[in-house]
């Protein structure tokens, strides 16, 4: 969770290739610890990142804030 987090800070402050290193690092964690929900939010977090989107809200909630 924190490494998705950290990539979310990092991307909302522009620094792409850290916030790509924190997910590579959480992928594994996730994949190893067989943590597939949170698998999925880091992938989905990836490909927001990669197509360029804006920071959004932080993980779990990578389609937009609880409060929307």
């Amino acid at each position: 969770f924190s490494h998705d987090c950290y990539a979310e800070i990092l991307h909302k402050n522009g620094a792409l290739n850290a916030a790509r290193e924190q997910l590579e690092q959480a992928t594994d964690f996730y994949r190893d610890m067989g943590m597939d929900w949170w698998l999925r939010q880091t992938e989905a977090l990836r490909r927001r990142i990669e197509r360029g989107a804006l920071f959004v809200w932080f993980a779990p909630y990578v389609e937009g804030s609880p409060t929307d």
